[in-house]
């Protein structure tokens, strides 16, 4: 028989070939694990349904695109500062070039 050792939901091991139900100790914060018996497409991670006894595999939420910090909107404002002073810079010299016949 092929037991899913269970913890909090998920599949923590999987043992194969078990003549008798495993027992193992509970997590150091003092959790139960619990032996299932499982099909053979039972893998590490799955998460154990234990209303209904059925496994399916993990699958983790989209997590939105976090919201920028005060820092990325100080440095965000920052960048856009220095690009347009540097732009501002060059238009400048540019003009006195050009009114002084150099360009």
């Amino acid at each position: 028989m092929k037991y899913a050792m269970i913890l909090q939901n998920r599949v923590i091991g999987i043992l194969s070939k078990q003549e008798t139900e495993p027992c193992w100790p509970p997590d150091p914060t003092g959790n139960p694990i619990k032996a299932v018996l499982c099909g053979e497409d039972v893998a590490l991670g799955w998460v154990y349904e234990p209303d209904t006894g059925e496994f399916h595999e993990y699958i983790p939420e989209a997590k939105p695109d976090p919201e920028p910090t005060q820092l990325d909107r100080i440095e965000a404002a920052i960048g856009r500062t220095q690009g347009e002073l540097v732009n501002e810079a060059i238009d400048t010299y540019t003009m006195e070039l050009m009114e002084e016949g150099i360009l």
